[in-house]
């Protein structure tokens, strides 16, 4: 390729020669046309802030040499008049001298060229270390070029210039930082950038864990020193168990902790405890947790009670604005136990970001999830999932076996009367041996727990509650479902000991739904030909729903389940205006269900009607 450019003079145009097959190595190929070249040769590491171009010069030749320098992160930007500009780290000079000193930057990579006017070239690479110091600029101390930081505040230390006693410039820049200026060049711990004016020699700032820094100083107007660094959050073992003892620093500062609590978790030793102090922290980025570890907060038990919000001896694991990724805060895609966490999804907060606008406008809820859990053996206790800005607070992915989720809060999950923002607090897809018992679900307002398929499983003992917010009811409480590209397969599974409550609105459509009519065609199965032990749904209490129970299901042994206050009302659905006049709504798509022979109910009197809802979403409230 050919590169112009015009001589300073404006008399003459020079070309120089890049064709690749022109180019040789300093010695290469006994050419009396090449220059050799004495230094840097290829390979060198310069130590100095300045480097000196030298070769030999041609015997018998008295005419100029090209001489070019560039650095290989150069922008592009053609030095005007082939002279060297320091900015731009280029050099392109016609010159009789065969050594040229000139600037370099520390940790560059530069090649460098030299050849009489339309000759072939001789060329070397060569970089600079990356702890010189340019000229002029001051000698840093801490923290040094390649340093990991293992702390929540780092000290910017230099060395001040002899007989200078005017203002330094200190810049600190992360390199995840959101290219927003700070007002004023103020340090701002929120953004992460420092850009000040000081005669301090000495400043101390706030640092995010798990993040990579840069930092410069210098005179105004003059070469800056640079280092780069890194930030770690080793936890500590204690008590047998390894501890984010320093995390703590961070609670409440709006920092993202995300990849700090990504390293605890990986260096976290394999069936150990890993705990987080009590605290509130912001996750800006997804956390993968793909070890088979327990992750807890600090002292916490497996049989404590659950964390109640407020009550400040649970971490906090809080989604910020910024987070804009599938599955929410938490992808367990391997794990021995989660408990004792809060996950806050933020949804208020959230608003009209773009994980907000992938749920709203139907693109893809998974934005608004929690958090998923996707592998086998697996238990899930005491945590509280609360405010998923959509889809999902908890969704179990795939078909996973001896998973044991107990004594969690499912709570205020997404907004009932806006479309597309609603959430279930717990969805299932598929389980095998595994057990839902003693959970809370309070406010979710797609469906409180959904199932689309479990053999031998345990539902039991599960509490659902309603508020009288509108926006805070539910199509349904529990729903016994068929997703569509999934059997639906329920042999051995007992659903049973719950108790439902819609509140004092009526605020749930229908307490119990067996089926996925409403939604899209499918039946679920009872029973299977590997599995003949029926699924039961037995002594569940419901009460204060606009209807009692939907059954469009075969195979199911459905008895002993108390209604109250659940039928005899109209109530909107997706379809048309919808009325139970008996708490068990049964559609003509159901068969071989086993009522146990009952068709009588002392408060209800008669405990059966048969209708299709088919197409309709019951309590829609868009």
């Amino acid at each position: 390729m050919r590169s112009r450019s015009q001589h300073p003079s404006g008399t003459r145009r020079l070309r120089f020669e890049h064709l690749e097959n022109r180019w040789l190595l300093s010695g290469v190929g006994g050419d009396p046309n090449i220059p050799e070249l004495l230094g840097p040769t290829g390979g060198t590491t310069v130590t100095t802030p300045s480097v000196t171009l030298e070769f030999k010069p041609l015997p018998g030749y008295s005419g100029p040499y090209m001489v070019r320098l560039h650095d290989l992160q150069w922008n592009g930007q053609q030095a005007p008049g082939f002279r060297h500009d320091s900015s731009l780290h280029y050099l392109s000079v016609l010159t009789s001298a065969n050594r040229i000193s000139v600037p370099v930057r520390p940790g560059a990579e530069y090649r460098w060229w030299v050849h009489k006017p339309d000759a072939s070239a001789a060329k070397a690479t060569f970089s600079v270390d990356r702890s010189v110091v340019p000229p002029g600029a001051p000698a840093q101390l801490s923290p040094l070029d390649g340093a990991r930081v293992n702390a929540s505040f780092v000290t910017l230390e230099f060395q001040p210039l002899p007989g200078y006693s005017g203002p330094y410039c200190v810049r600190l820049h992360d390199k995840n930082w959101n290219g927003q200026q700070v007002p004023g060049f103020r340090h701002d711990s929120t953004a992460h950038y420092l850009s000040i004016t000081t005669t301090a020699t000495r400043v101390k700032v706030p640092v995010r864990p798990g993040a990579t820094y840069k930092w410069w100083v210098h005179r105004p107007d003059s070469a800056a020193a640079q280092a780069t660094f890194t930030t770690t959050l080793t936890p500590e073992l204690i008590d047998g168990r390894y501890r984010c003892t320093s995390l703590a620093a961070w609670s409440d500062r709006h920092i993202d902790v995300s990849q700090a609590i990504q390293h605890c978790i990986d260096v976290t030793p394999i069936g150990a405890t890993l705990e987080l102090p009590a605290g509130r922290y912001s996750i800006h980025r997804q956390i993968i947790v793909n070890r088979s570890i327990t992750i807890t907060s600090v002292g916490k038990s497996l049989d404590d009670p659950m964390c109640v919000d407020g009550a400040g001896d649970c971490a906090t694991l809080i989604a910020s604005p910024a987070l804009n990724e599938p599955w929410g805060m938490l992808n367990m895609q391997r794990i021995q136990s989660l408990h004792h966490i809060i996950l806050d999804g933020n949804k208020q907060a959230r608003a009209g970001t773009p994980a907000f606008y992938h749920c709203a406008n139907g693109t893809n809820n998974r934005y608004g999830m929690t958090a998923v859990l996707d592998c086998d053996d697996a238990q899930i206790v005491g945590n509280l999932f609360k405010n998923a800005l959509g889809g999902t607070a908890l969704e179990v992915r795939q078909d996973h076996d001896n998973v044991r989720i107990e004594n969690n809060r499912f709570a205020s999950n997404g907004v009932h009367d806006r479309r597309n923002l609603w959430s279930d607090g717990l969805t299932i897809h598929g389980l095998t041996n595994s057990q839902i018992i003693g959970n809370e679900f309070v406010d979710n307002t797609d469906i409180d727990l959904i199932l689309g398929g479990s053999q031998n499983c345990l539902v039991q003992g599960n509490r659902f509650y309603h508020t009288s917010s509108r926006s805070g009811g539910s199509f349904a409480a529990l729903m016994i479902h068929k997703w569509p590209t999934r059997s639906a397969d329920y042999s051995g599974t007992e659903i049973s000991f719950n108790i439902i409550d819609g509140g004092p609105g009526r605020n749930v459509g229908t307490g119990i739904y067996v089926g996925s009519e409403g939604w899209y065609p499918g039946t679920p199965l009872g029973w299977s030909s590997g599995n003949p032990v029926r699924a039961s749904i037995h002594h569940n209490e419901v009460r204060n729903t606009k209807s009692g129970m939907y059954v469009a299901a075969e195979g199911f042994a459905i008895f002993d389940n108390q209604f109250s206050n659940a039928h005899g009302v109209s109530f909107p659905s997706s379809g048309r205006v919808l009325t139970s006049s008996a708490p068990i709504v049964v559609s003509p798509t159901a068969a071989d269900i086993d009522f146990h022979g009952a068709d009588q109910h002392p408060a209800t009197r008669s405990m059966f009607e048969y209708q299709s809802w088919i197409n309709c979403i019951p309590h829609w409230a868009i």
